[in-house]
């Protein structure tokens, strides 16, 4: 009798270490499918997201638990020495602590400008619900692409349609729904002006191109592929410009990305601790990777390089034009904008350019020192209408121009100003008749 119950007791102990270490086990292999789904990136459904999240909950949750017991089993039934059994309390009681944060950071929903956290991918499978893709051979003659976050409208019933064509700002990156977005706001801002009810759907219509990421050249090749697909001549083309839209590969080097490469702790956390858990890739980009002010210094001194250089080299030798002036980063980025906005003035459409500034603190400053006020000049003695939104937004407080303190998106208040502006200077430029 007494060895059957050295036996079952034996059995007992391996039981209270074994289970939770499976059901955390298990949890891992969860997580492992929420976050890396299949081969080439693939992404899953939101509703399937939201389905393994809960399952990772159940059995996070039931390992907590577990761990709890055998806490308090080492605690009552153990004959291990008092030392011993004060650092196993010690470590199971650190371990509980620590699921606990992950069982909350499992839940953690946030945006992030550089959109690689998990707390993100979180955010965008109950968020972007909505993206299109549209498919297109770009003037190379390669297959290109482009994401929108809203369907592509059919426009053979609407009166009018005004193009937005632009990167993650006119997207609308950050924002929870596409209503929040500019282009959509402006759409009921026109409605409003010209009392239009809102049932009636045959008068005006604003189209969101817009595409997260998407440079200058990008651009201009999805507004021409649209064009071609649509088959329809848009009432307005309203170009939205970033500082940002200058880092191309075809002018230079890609000088911050090579920088961050280079990182050790960059690499060390990509291999070690953002594909482990929630917790520990929210330790990684909040503690040791993502330091907001450094990374955005660099990009900055990134950029300062490309808008002002007085020359692109190529071999040795400075570019120049027909009349034997040198070729800037900054004049050779801006054809792309300068030839949309002479093809669609050519075919009567508006043309309307909307200069953002850099959003997060001091960015407004470093923007018109850069870009905002040489660029509205340049588009201006072209004859291009421009709206430079930087007098608009940096008196507002930091909190009410970017979405968070990760992500230098503007938020629904400065997509409102903008839509507010967009959409009185319709009327108010254009007389614009929607009837």
């Amino acid at each position: 009798m007494r060895r059957n119950g050295v036996v079952s007791n034996r059995l007992t102990w391996w039981v209270l270490i074994l289970l939770p270490l499976l059901l955390l086990a298990i949890y891992v292999y969860i997580t492992r499918m929420m976050m890396f789904p299949g081969p080439m990136g693939q992404s899953l459904r939101p509703a399937r997201m939201m389905l393994l999240q809960s399952v990772a909950t159940v059995f996070l949750v039931l390992s907590i638990f577990a761990f709890a017991g055998l806490c308090v089993a080492c605690a009552i039934r153990s004959s291990l020495s008092e030392k011993v059994k004060n650092a196993v309390l010690l470590v199971l009681v650190l371990t509980i602590i620590l699921l606990s944060g992950e069982l909350f950071f499992l839940h953690y929903e946030r945006t992030n400008g550089i959109g690689m956290r998990w707390s993100y991918k979180l955010w965008s499978k109950r968020h972007f619900t909505h993206r299109t893709t549209f498919n297109f051979i770009n003037s190379k003659g390669e297959e290109d692409r482009a994401d929108f976050r809203e369907p592509i409208p059919n426009l053979k019933k609407k009166k009018k349609s005004i193009w937005f064509i632009g990167d993650s700002f006119t997207f609308g990156f950050g924002l929870e729904n596409t209503e929040q977005s500019f282009p959509a706001q402006v759409e009921r801002l026109l409605r409003q002006f010209q009392n239009i009810p809102k049932d009636t759907d045959d008068r005006v219509i604003c189209v969101n191109l817009g595409d997260g990421g998407a440079d200058i050249y990008h651009e201009k090749e999805t507004l021409f592929a649209f064009d071609t697909a649509a088959g329809q001549q848009p009432y307005a083309v309203v170009w939205q410009y970033f500082g940002d839209d200058i880092d191309t590969s075809e002018l230079g080097p890609d000088i911050y990305e090579n920088e961050i490469r280079k990182d050790p702790i960059e690499r060390f956390g990509r291999m070690f601790f953002r594909q482990r858990s929630f917790l520990l890739d929210y330790i990684y980009w909040e503690y040791f990777r993502h330091n907001e002010v450094a990374s955005y210094r660099t990009y900055m001194n990134f950029l300062n390089q490309i808008y002002l250089a007085d020359s692109i080299v190529v071999e040795g030798h400075a570019l120049t034009d027909s009349n034997g002036a040198y070729v800037t980063p900054f004049s050779e980025h801006l054809r792309p904008l300068s030839q949309s906005a002479a093809y669609y003035k050519g075919k009567g459409s508006k043309f309307l350019v909307i200069i953002f500034p850099y959003l997060w603190s001091g960015g407004p400053a470093d923007a018109e020192r850069l870009y905002t006020q040489r660029l509205a000049e340049a588009l201006r003695a072209q004859h291009t209408d421009v709206i430079d939104i930087t007098p608009l937004v940096r008196d507002l407080p930091l909190d009410q121009r970017v979405v968070n303190s990760h992500d230098p998106h503007p938020t629904e208040m400065v997509d409102k100003i903008v839509a507010d502006t967009i959409a009185k200077y319709f009327i108010g430029h254009y007389g614009m008749e929607l009837q």
